[in-house]
């Protein structure tokens, strides 16, 4: 928790203090011992997505306990039978109310704000801001937009005005969750396919993997866990696909470009793209660590050449 708290998170990335708030209700003494057990995912050092849902479904229950239950009437209860079924009631009751007390990460939520609106030529942008857990990492990430609808007759709007608050429909929610699956160009190229959607910028920030003995380390970071191995490293990636950049540029030591990995049909679709809007992309990727393999870490990524954040605690 205290690598998150570190991070100096800005807006594009998802919300630190929420992201803390689940971690904590992690610890055994934070949830009064309900879940003594962690999963954790070798392939991001972070919990599985089962322990998330758990987690999430549990404070979606928080809210019906708390309206059905007091913690007088409990506590009275238990007074008069201290049976162990009415100690866990009790327990399970403090549980929900802490949990249900602060903000914890959603699976998926998207939200809206109006941008600029061109009646001339029927276009409204929006900024479109996408927290989930990405399927394709299984890390929490904020996916952030510049996009919205074009459309001739203002026919088959996604986007609508409902008592000056800006709605979404359940068509917009459908295309925004289906295309934020991956990185920001993947999404900028399928998003910029769809007939009536028009879209600027599309930018990726994740909060890991989480790097420690015992998970998948990238490689040519062995040797310096085999000389810290209690050593914490937690990466920050963000990745941007922007008609207003003006060249592409890599800047990740961790990550390649979406267009190498590439099938031979993809590529074609993706350069069409590029050359339809001009857009370009841009990667980068920060770090906190523990303050005992910072200078290590540092000097790895300068014999890299890469010139990334890189936070102590």
């Amino acid at each position: 928790m205290k690598l998150i708290e570190n991070a100096n998170l800005n807006a594009f990335f998802p919300d630190g203090k929420a992201l803390i708030n689940m971690m904590d209700f992690f610890i055994p003494d934070r949830n009064y011992g309900f879940y003594e057990r962690l999963v954790i995912s070798e392939d991001t050092g972070l919990p599985v997505e089962k322990e998330l849902t758990r987690l999430i479904t549990d404070r979606q229950l928080a809210a019906q306990t708390l309206k059905n239950e007091t913690e007088a009437a409990l506590e009275d209860e238990l007074s008069r039978n201290p049976a162990q079924v009415n100690k866990r009631r009790l327990k399970r009751f403090y549980y929900h109310k802490d949990l249900f007390s602060v903000s914890i990460p959603p699976m998926i939520d998207i939200k809206l704000k109006l941008r600029s609106v061109d009646t001339e030529k029927y276009t409204a942008l929006f900024n479109v801001v996408v927290d989930r857990f990405d399927l394709s990492t299984s890390i929490f990430s904020r996916y952030t937009l510049t996009a919205g609808q074009k459309d001739s007759k203002w026919k088959q709007a996604q986007v609508q005005m409902v008592d000056d608050e800006i709605k979404y429909t359940q068509g917009f929610r459908n295309i925004v969750s289906q295309y934020t699956v991956d990185e920001a160009e993947f999404a900028f190229i399928l998003l910029n396919d769809l007939e009536n959607i028009v879209v600027e910028e599309v930018s990726r920030s994740r909060v890991g993997p989480l790097y420690f003995r015992g998970t998948k380390i990238p490689e040519g970071l062995e040797h310096i866990f085999s000389k810290h191995p209690d050593a914490f490293i937690l990466s920050l990636p963000t990745d941007r696909a922007s008609i207003h950049l003006q060249e592409d540029k890599n800047l990740d030591p961790l990550a390649v470009m979406y267009r190498d990995v590439l099938e031979p049909g993809a590529r074609e679709l993706r350069d069409r793209k590029a050359k339809q809007t001009g857009y370009h992309v841009f990667k980068d990727r920060k770090f906190v660590c523990t303050n005992g393999v910072l200078e290590d870490f540092r000097q790895f990524l300068k014999d890299r050449g890469a010139k990334c954040v890189v936070y102590g605690i």
